[in-house]
């Protein structure tokens, strides 16, 4: 992945949530696109043509009351958020209130990409939030129905299918997470189920009250939440590159017999870009095991949101969630150079 599509993607999940709907969008190294808007059921987004890709951004939850308008789609935003019962579909289960909300719509969606060039160039497709994870479904279909989807970004996206989802996904994902958002650690991982079922039970009352979801659509019965994709994480200093399970010591292994290959052979040039594709992750970012990572992530996250709860403040969904503070990792990569094509 070279950097600058990481900026372009940033750009398309920010202009998703213009509400003046422009005609056309400026993109860093693209300059000004007409963009095609569409709408699904309560979710909204747009899609570009570029010289040598299509792009889709897909528009996360709409969180506002000032208007009866606004009212009524962030209700029906959180309706299908909350429906996270699953959809079984040709062997792996998806959340069904994203997959509802898009199914009905994806052939709309698929003509206007191939109308924008979509049958000899590459797709490439971004979403933030619930958007990120409406992306990823719709990256999974396009590719299901014969398009070339050559990637997916999605920034702060929930789960949004079980282990085989995420193991059989088809194309390349990659998922930005900031800080100590609370969003993609929801729907809770199959071992907080129990948890996630307890806390139900308890605010049964408040939440059909407040809510108007019956409580029974929230309990997590036979299913599970597996994220897809690569895992890039900025932690408000780095860019952390999350390596697979079990595969870290098997690539810090190949980059030292490669280490002591060119030591053998006094070879001094330099080491360090071939080094990082060995572990699997652009030069940008730092590679970290799963395991340390995912249990960092998520004690981080829990104490984060405990602290700032009790401080009456709520910075991981403000900030941390919307991305409000993390410019730095953008301002390091701008210095460097090159853009690479999609795919």
């Amino acid at each position: 992945m070279d950097h600058r599509w990481l900026q372009v993607a940033d750009q398309l999940k920010d202009f998703a949530y213009d509400n003046n709907h422009p005609d056309y969008v400026k993109l860093p190294y693209f300059g000004w696109l007409k963009a095609e808007h569409f709408v699904l059921d309560s979710f909204r987004g747009f899609a570009c043509e570029t010289e040598t890709a299509v792009l889709v951004s897909f528009r996360g939850s709409e969180i506002s009351m000032e208007t009866p308008d606004l009212l009524v789609t962030t209700v029906k935003n959180w309706m299908a958020n909350l429906r996270f019962n699953q959809k079984e579909r040709g062997g792996y289960r998806v959340h069904q209130g994203f997959y509802e909300e898009l199914a009905p719509y994806m052939p709309g969606l698929a003509s206007m990409i191939l109308d924008l060039g979509g049958e000899s160039k590459p797709v490439c497709l971004v979403g933030h939030s619930a958007g990120g994870a409406l992306a990823t479904l719709c990256g999974r279909f396009l590719h299901e129905g014969g398009l070339n989807v050559a990637e997916v970004f999605s920034f702060s996206s929930p789960r949004v299918g079980d282990r085989h989802f995420a193991e059989s996904y088809p194309v390349l994902l990659r998922r930005i997470e900031h800080m100590h958002d609370i969003v993609p650690h929801l729907p809770l991982s199959p071992l907080l189920a129990p948890l996630q079922n307890a806390l139900v039970v308890t605010f049964r009352e408040a939440i059909e009250d407040w809510l108007g979801v019956p409580s029974e659509r929230l309990m997590a019965r036979n299913i599970e939440y597996v994220h897809a994709g690569e895992l890039y994480y900025d932690d408000g200093d780095d860019l952390i590159f999350r390596v697979p399970h079990g595969e870290y010591i098997d690539r810090v292994f190949n980059i030292t017999l490669e280490g002591i290959k060119r030591w053998l052979e006094e070879d001094e040039s330099d080491f360090s870009e071939k080094a990082q594709r060995v572990m699997g992750c652009p030069a940008f970012a730092l590679p970290m095991p799963a395991v340390p990572m995912d249990i960092g992530r998520s004690l981080n996250t829990a104490a984060a949101v405990k602290e700032q709860l009790c401080a009456g403040r709520c910075d991981f969904i403000r900030v941390d969630h919307f991305f409000s503070r993390s410019r730095t990792l953008l301002k390091r990569l701008s210095a460097q150079v090159g853009l690479a094509g999609a795919g």
